[in-house]
């Protein structure tokens, strides 16, 4: 009070103003306190509610927003509406956080941290702290578009084609293919992009295939639908050679080996329902383009049978799958025929007896299987299905049969014995809709299973020497869930990481059936996911979008 004040006279209100300033920082300061998060007993102990309702209002009250109150290990915990409003508050880490804060929520603080690092990894920002909410995920790098429209990626548009190579140095890195028509080599162990995008198609690059020239060479081969093939060298960063023309239309498929005489070519098919071969070192076509099919080629598969011959598996639409001697450029047997739709999905197989066969699926709601050596289809078209059969994968059952197993549109999932074909036991039914992902896998304890997920939202198990459901299928997803991929963590843990259009990637424990840590939030449906190993950590190459990023699962894995 200054000296000349009387007693009983009002109190300035510019003083009255500064001492709620001084109390509500005075305020702040005993908050910050209560803010950091403790682990007891292994297991997070989250700050008080109140400090992580309040303390960034009281703090703005007070003019001291910032240091604990802004730090990545704090904000997991804030509420997001009320730090949003305060639309001064401005640090690094906010400004990572404003990225991402749509995706908070104050229940799942461990999902809000992995959210933080992973827009923190996209910033470049070093010291995000997603463990310290008990985060399951360690974001190696990421890429993507960002809420303010800046590119942080260097693609400008939906990453449409992914393979991985590892290159003569040692380096393990991913090629990419965009619709912005360039292609990227990126160090899958750091992040960054290696040298600058490699341009020359016109249009989007569809397809990628990686694989090792007889010089050591490591080359990726590209299709795009600017109707060229495209070889590149991943250690130089150029191109190899003019582009490959003879497709009159886009090349939708790509695969990769080696010939007898050890030449590596490229097995392409088309639009224009041509197959073609490259020689890759040469940089030219391997004879005339393999032709026969009316439709376009939409899947190819490259095999060797047991008398050496290389060979290249195709499907079409035009309902007819065909066996190529990539040798002599001619068609082994006549085409394959049965199916009454287009063939939307290939794989290959070894059956005990040491046949390789191919197993197709298609539009026609059939499966089928086929001795590549005669060109013959082994048995009856497997039946069951009434839609679409959309995902196949194949696998060997303990008594060792070799099985395949199918996802539909009709929301079933079967198994059928590849030998004898026929089903293996009935429809494996429980899903609500189409089945587009299917997995297998090994369990500790013996058990072969597959993971499925459906258009339901769930993730369903399958004993598939029993033909039944294994626990309680896993829900959480509020949309389809379309990427699942499996692997095993240092522990001996086998599980499920699972990709969603809700926006989350979710890892399952497949022997127990329980959730692994919170959902990682991702800025944009997930629609493919790879399973990898980085320094002996289980890694994961999660694509979306224009979205590229690799994760880590934490080797210590704590409830929150």
């Amino acid at each position: 009070m200054p000296d000349n004040a009387v007693p009983g006279d009002p109190v300035p209100d510019h003083r009255v103003a500064d001492e709620i300033v001084a109390v509500q920082a005075r305020i702040a300061a005993e908050l910050a306190r209560l803010a950091v998060p403790r682990w007891l007993g292994g297991l997070v102990t989250p700050p008080p509610a109140y400090v992580r309702r309040h303390a960034v209002e009281h703090a703005a009250a007070g003019g001291v927003l910032g240091g604990a109150l802004l730090s990545p290990e704090f904000l997991p915990y804030v509420d997001a509406q009320r730090l949003r409003a305060l639309t001064g508050a401005s640090t690094q880490a906010v400004e990572v956080w404003r990225n991402v804060a749509y995706a908070w929520d104050w229940d799942a603080p461990a999902a809000n941290a992995d959210a933080f690092e992973f827009a923190a990894a996209a910033l470049g920002v070093t010291g995000a702290a997603g463990a310290g909410a008990g985060g399951l995920w360690r974001t190696r790098w990421a890429h993507w578009s960002l809420g303010t429209g800046e590119i942080v990626g260097r693609h400008a548009g939906v990453v449409a084609a992914v393979a991985t190579a590892t290159l003569p140095d040692g380096r393990v890195v991913a090629v990419t293919g965009s619709n912005d028509a360039t292609v990227r080599v990126w160090d899958l162990a750091t992040g960054t992009a290696i040298g600058d995008p490699l341009t020359g198609h016109t249009d989007m690059v569809c397809a990628v295939a990686a694989t090792t020239l007889p010089d050591g060479r490591v080359i990726a081969v590209t299709g795009s639908w600017d109707n060229t093939v495209r070889v590149w060298d991943l250690a130089a960063g150029t191109a190899i050679g003019d582009p490959l023309i003879g497709h009159t239309s886009a090349v939708l498929a790509v695969a990769a080996t080696v010939l007898p005489d050890g030449r590596v070519v490229a097995v392409t098919g088309g639009y224009d329902a041509t197959v073609r071969v490259w020689d890759l070192a040469a940089g030219n076509e391997v004879g005339d383009p393999l032709t026969g099919h009316t439709d376009m080629v939409c899947a190819v598969a490259a095999t060797t049978l047991p008398d050496g011959r290389v060979i290249a598996v195709t499907g079409s639409a035009d309902a007819t799958v065909r066996v190529w001697d990539l040798a002599t450029g001619t068609t082994i047997g006549d085409p394959l025929t049965g199916h009454d739709g287009p063939v939307v999905a290939v794989a290959t197989t070894v059956l005990p007896d040491g046949r390789v066969v191919a197993v197709t699926g298609g539009d026609d709601a059939t499966v089928r299987v086929w001795d590549l050596a005669t060109g013959t289809a082994i048995g009856d078209p497997l039946k069951g299905h009434t839609g679409t059969v959309v995902a196949v994968a194949a696998t060997t059952l303990p008594d060792g049969r070799t099985v395949a197993v199918t996802g539909s549109w009709d929301d079933t999932v079967r198994v059928w014995d590849l030998a004898t074909g026929t089903a293996a036991g009935d429809p494996l039914t429980g899903h609500t809709d189409t089945v587009p992902a299917v997995a297998t896998t090994l369990l500790p304890d013996g058990r072969v299973v597959a993971v499925t997920g459906g258009g339901d939202g769930t993730v369903r198990v399958w004993d598939l020497t029993t033909g039944t459901g294994i626990g309680d299928p896993f829900t959480g997803h509020t949309d389809r869930v379309q990427a699942v991929a499996t692997t095993t963590l240092p522990d001996g843990r086998v599980v499920a990481v699972i990709g969603s259009d809700d926006d989350t990637v979710r890892v399952w424990d497949l022997a127990t059936g329980t959730q692994l840590g919170v959902p990682l939030p991702t800025p944009d449906a997930v629609t493919a996911l790879a399973c990898t190993q980085l320094d002996g950590d289980p890694g994961v190459v999660v694509c979306s979008g224009s979205i590229l990023a690799v994760a880590t699962i934490r080797p210590v894995l704590r409830p929150v």
